[in-house]
């Protein structure tokens, strides 16, 4: 079958949900389907043109035997939603173009990636009028309730009220939904119970990542453990907030951070006052597979509940071997108790996670290690990216004829 995949983001560099994207690309291409990609020219999560691709309007590349467009875009980092809007938007019109002239309209399926919503309802209509495929939503963020949830709209504002009508028109009006979590297929069956839904987690690629022997001495006060945040410093996750409540050096902890996004300028500004925290700028994934396990635990902060969110650093934690210090509600925080491989805090609620911090260096080393056997052992048998490729590669075949 020949696919079309359609997404503003498509580059590891642009965090878990375009992981995800590529995997699932790859995988498609080694059961025989042919992969083709339209995407933005690469620019996220600095809001600047990736070097090779300056200066350009339309460039070509392939990662294996994916052929990937990359389109005209005005790339933004800004934290202003309007601004944000019309750099998706400059992106939209360089959609429409390529589109409405290109030679190869021939396809049995077309996946569009949502968020952006407006792409993703841009795409239905290029396909009903070019393409004429089956159309598959992938929905990697549930928008845009997680919009509300992060106050960045108003639910009961005019676009709030737009972006529900849209998003409940993309969910009726797909062959099939692939979501990454439960609270997002359960949101997608609220709105059309009779759509056809596949999960399809951030999952992880376990033998990617390396378990180091771990040596926990909870009773050595002068020897902090070290935790790390691996991954996309945005609005979601505020880890400067963090920073400035939570006193890592006075309670025996290091928090080294890894990655880029429209938080870095306050992490950096928070370091100068806040002893105990390294921001060692952005690693691409096979660093950080290779060097997530070297470390004592995993933090992962979520500044309010986000509906329809697991961080795919929860899955890369748990194949690294190691116990996750989380902050967030919901499913994520569900993941973490149910299968009692680390400690959990609402978000933003910084005095129960010092609590937590407190009592961790009180926890018996063979307890630690067990709980970081567990991580792993849960990565490979459960949350293996293997296992979700598998269910895809049924549910594509599934929808082929399906238009």
């Amino acid at each position: 079958m020949k696919v079309l995949l359609v997404s503003q983001f498509f580059y590891p560099e642009s965090g878990a949900s375009q992981i995800r994207l590529l995997e699932m690309s790859k995988y498609l291409t080694t059961v025989g389907h042919d992969v083709e990609v339209i995407t933005a020219l690469p620019n996220y999560p600095k809001g600047k043109v990736y070097e090779g691709f300056k200066k350009k309007i339309f460039a070509n590349s392939y990662i294996e035997k994916i052929k990937i467009n990359h389109l005209f875009i005005f790339p933004s980092s800004s934290k202003n939603i309007i601004i944000r809007f019309f750099a998706s938007l400059s992106f939209s019109v360089s959609l429409v173009l390529f589109s409405a002239f290109k030679k190869e309209k021939k396809y049995d399926i077309v996946i569009s990636e949502t968020p952006p919503l407006n792409i993703a309802y841009l795409t239905y209509f290029l396909n009903r009028f070019f393409y004429k495929s089956s159309f598959i939503l992938n929905v990697s963020d549930s928008w845009p309730l997680a919009l509300f949830d992060l106050n960045i709209l108003k639910s009961d504002s005019f676009i709030g009220k737009l972006l529900i009508k849209i998003e409940k028109q993309l969910y009726k009006s797909s062959a099939g939904c692939i979501g990454q979590s439960e609270e997002i297929i359960n949101r997608i069956k609220e709105v059309n119970p009779n759509s056809k839904i596949l999960t399809y987690s951030n999952s992880v690629n376990s033998k990617d990542f390396i378990e180091f022997p771990k040596n926990y001495e909870p009773t050595n006060k002068d020897k902090p453990y070290r935790l790390v945040y691996a991954g996309l410093l945005g609005l979601a996750q505020e880890v400067s907030k963090y920073i400035e409540n939570i006193p890592f050096e006075e309670l025996g902890y290091e928090l080294h951070i890894y990655g880029e996004g429209p938080d870095v300028e306050n992490i950096n500004n928070k370091l100068k006052s806040h002893k105990g925290v390294f921001y060692h700028g952005y690693s691409n994934y096979e660093t950080i597979a290779s060097n997530l396990g070297s470390f004592d635990f995993s933090f992962i902060p979520m500044i309010q509940y986000v509906r329809g969110t697991v961080p795919a650093k929860t899955y890369e934690s748990m194949a690294a071997g190691l116990p996750i210090i989380m902050a967030a509600s919901g499913e994520a925080s569900r993941l973490i108790t149910t299968n009692k491989i680390g400690w959990v805090s609402s978000p933003s609620d910084y005095e129960s996670l010092i609590e937590n911090l407190k009592q961790i260096k009180n926890v018996d080393r063979d307890e630690l290690l067990e709980m970081s056997r567990r991580c792993r052992k849960l990565a490979v048998e459960t949350y293996d990216r293997s296992y979700q490729n598998e269910k895809l590669g049924a549910f594509i075949s599934s929808l082929k004829n399906d238009h």
